[in-house]
């Protein structure tokens, strides 16, 4: 069985053909482009191309399906790749030991969906991401407002239109704090249009999001089942 393996840089990669019957290998370096990934993958026939999960690793699968070549994708967080006792440790050692592995069927492998799921995925785990910056934000308003003595009672309701409007009525713009003493009137302004940006586009994904499962019920299961992860 002859094995591509791809040991995978932001930049470069490092390929490994691999012969899984005398353990004969040779390298390659390429770019960790589409273009130069198809004519790795089409530079001789392979049995079965094998890399690690990373960002790029979705692109990468896509384009060996299309190939036809099986992939398998490696959970490198798994014990064989723990290196304790490895000395001199590099790109080669890596690919070389992604193939043997592959070669003796002891690899963890990873399930990559396919662009479709990994794309509205993407795009549920970046709404999370604008849910904490949020709650940062947030929290940053009422450290401010604490260090003021002006600390607002209560949790959900410091949040509704009413308090956001006091909240404004105590901020400035930073260029108009005049003094020293007003500086915090410009760190609470700020905050607050980071905090009405982050809303408008948590609401703006919202809709999206909405409108995905609006067009197919199987969609929106899926959606729920991601929602609150």
């Amino acid at each position: 069985m002859l094995i591509l393996a791809i040991d995978l840089g932001k930049a470069k990669s490092l390929a490994c053909w691999y012969q899984s019957d005398d353990a004969t290998h040779e390298f390659r370096t390429v770019r960790t482009c589409p273009s130069d990934f198809h004519t790795l993958l089409t530079d001789r026939p392979i049995d079965r191309v094998v890399i690690e999960i990373c960002d790029a690793a979705g692109w990468i699968v896509d384009l060996c399906r299309t190939l036809g070549i099986p992939v398998q994708v490696a959970n490198t967080n798994q014990q064989a790749w723990r290196w304790k006792n490895v000395k001199n440790k590099c790109d080669r050692s890596d690919g070389l030991k992604l193939a043997r592995l592959s070669a003796m069927d002891q690899l963890a492998l990873v399930h990559v969906p396919v662009k479709t799921v990994r794309e509205w995925r993407s795009l549920i785990l970046y709404r999370h991401k604008l849910i904490d910056r949020r709650t940062a934000v947030r929290n940053a308003i009422h450290s401010i407002l604490v260090a003021q003595g002006k600390a607002i009672p209560g949790r959900r309701s410091v949040w509704s239109d009413d308090a956001m409007s006091k909240l404004r009525s105590l901020a400035q713009p930073l260029d108009e704090c005049s003094t020293m003493q007003d500086l915090w009137r410009g760190h609470l302004q700020m905050e607050l249009e980071q905090l009405d940006e982050l809303c408008r586009r948590i609401v703006e994904l919202d809709q999206k999001l909405d409108g995905i499962g609006a067009a197919s019920p199987a969609w929106a299961r899926v959606c729920r089942s991601w929602w609150w992860r």
